[in-house]
């Protein structure tokens, strides 16, 4: 793929492009996820084989789709999904879930505005991002890897304007946790985050990045048994 465009337009009927095998979405590109429809999915569709989907490659779009097999637990062994491009939910109110035995991050994940980024059992190797009322819900296990980035954006107090990470089974912590200011919002001292929640955490980040370093505020942050809080403090 070089500088193209797969655009699927779900009207309701199924919208997809099939991986028969062990395949790697390569080249530099797009795949949108558009139509009227929710329907919109990259497919592998052999059991125990690996979907890539390649450094040059960004998929998103304004409707909801669907990246790796539909039933996990229907495959024996599930397919496996490695993300070395670029995945963003980027549209308010739709989602794009990654589905795979493991879901392997060495790229990019995000959710933007108002986006959900779904994946089961996630191993981020890359940078993950929830931007201002964006959402990533992790069903499983998040495994965060040393060199690993988590990153939140933070646009006002209420839950809807900062991101926020859900993981159902076990947040092994690991690499940076980056912090950002967005949509022109400056936190004050005292307010605080619940930025990521779980069944269980094991390990913890290794340091906070604190994107903004102006502004005269900075971050600690307070775990309990399953939440993750970001408290602001003085610098």
């Amino acid at each position: 793929m070089i500088g193209g465009v797969i655009r699927l337009e779900s009207t309701g009927n199924l919208a997809r492009v099939d991986f028969e095998g062990t395949q790697t979405l390569g080249g530099e590109g797009e795949v949108v996820f558009a139509g009227s429809g929710d329907l919109n999915w990259v497919r592998a569709t052999e059991a125990g084989t690996v979907l890539t989907i390649g450094e040059g490659i960004l998929v998103h779009g304004t409707q909801s789709g669907m990246v790796g097999p539909h039933d996990v637990a229907a495959w024996t062994p599930a397919p496996q999904l490695i993300v070395l491009g670029r995945i963003v939910a980027d549209t308010a109110g739709e989602s794009i879930s990654l589905n795979g035995g493991l879901v392997r991050n060495e790229g990019t994940l995000q959710a933007l505005d108002g986006a959900l980024l779904q994946v089961n059992n996630l191993v981020n190797a890359g940078t993950i991002s929830a931007g201002a009322g964006g959402s990533i819900n992790v069903s499983g296990d998040l495994t965060s890897q040393p060199g690993a980035v988590t990153s939140v954006l933070l646009g006002g107090t209420a839950t809807t304007q900062y991101g926020r990470i859900t993981i159902s089974g076990i947040a092994r912590l690991q690499g940076v946790l980056s912090v950002r200011n967005s949509d022109g919002f400056t936190p004050a001292i005292g307010d605080s985050f619940e930025i990521l929640t779980f069944g269980s955490s094991d390990g913890a980040f290794s340091a906070i990045g604190d994107e903004d370093p102006d502004d005269s505020v900075t971050y600690v942050w307070v775990s309990t048994a399953t939440t993750l809080n970001l408290n602001v403090v003085p610098v």
